[in-house]
């Protein structure tokens, strides 16, 4: 099973890409730069991983290739293939958008986005022991208050995998609520897995 997305830049249709208008099954059609591409791909993405697709075939031009690959990168892992076919194209305007989103204006959409996204089953909690001196900063999290929404996965997934669905900017988005209720900087979280309980430690504290 795949779905299937028509990536169009402004002052573009199906038209100008030759296609049929009975394509199957329906094509999602995103129009790139428009100032939703994130939250498009986002409830894309969900509803994907809701119907356990991992196949998307994409028509666009080579420009929309180009900027759709760089969300691809930070919306979806390595366990989804995207097969692009991309279409010559001499009917598209596009007056209003000569160029492709320069370097971190990509990166700064997806992140804004995600940030204001609600927390799911709560925000996030960070427990502590009274058996570790406090002069010892530690602190133990909760599955809830992130923002995944893989149901294998706790919504504060702090692990990101090439072969998990869930995207590095999710993770990375889980990894900046945490450091900011547990008040150190995400940049120093570092990671060990043990028997299936994620232990986090903060490197370079004061």
């Amino acid at each position: 099973m795949e779905a299937v997305l028509l990536a169009l830049l402004p002052g573009c249709s199906a038209s100008c890409l030759g296609l049929s208008p009975s394509l199957s099954p329906p094509p999602l059609v995103l129009q790139l730069d428009s100032g939703s591409t994130t939250e498009t791909l986002f409830r894309f993405k969900l509803t994907a991983d809701q119907l356990g697709i991992s196949t998307v075939r994409v028509h666009t031009t080579a420009r929309g290739h180009d900027v759709l690959k760089r969300y691809q990168q930070l919306l979806f892992t390595s366990l989804y293939t995207f097969d692009y076919q991309v279409h010559d194209v001499t009917c598209c305007t596009d007056h209003a958008h000569k160029r492709s989103p320069r370097a971190g204006e990509v990166e700064e959409e997806v992140s804004g986005f995600l940030k204001q996204l609600p927390a799911q089953g709560g925000g996030v909690q960070v427990l502590k022991s009274p058996l570790i001196p406090e002069c010892f900063g530690h602190g133990f999290s909760t599955r809830a208050g992130g923002v995944s929404s893989i149901s294998s996965l706790s919504s504060l997934n702090l692990f990101s995998s090439s072969r998990r669905r869930d995207s590095v900017s999710v993770v990375q988005e889980n990894r900046r609520r945490l450091a900011l209720k547990a008040g150190f900087n995400p940049r120093d979280l570092t990671l060990v897995k043990v028997l299936n309980s994620a232990v986090w430690v903060v490197e370079g504290g004061a």
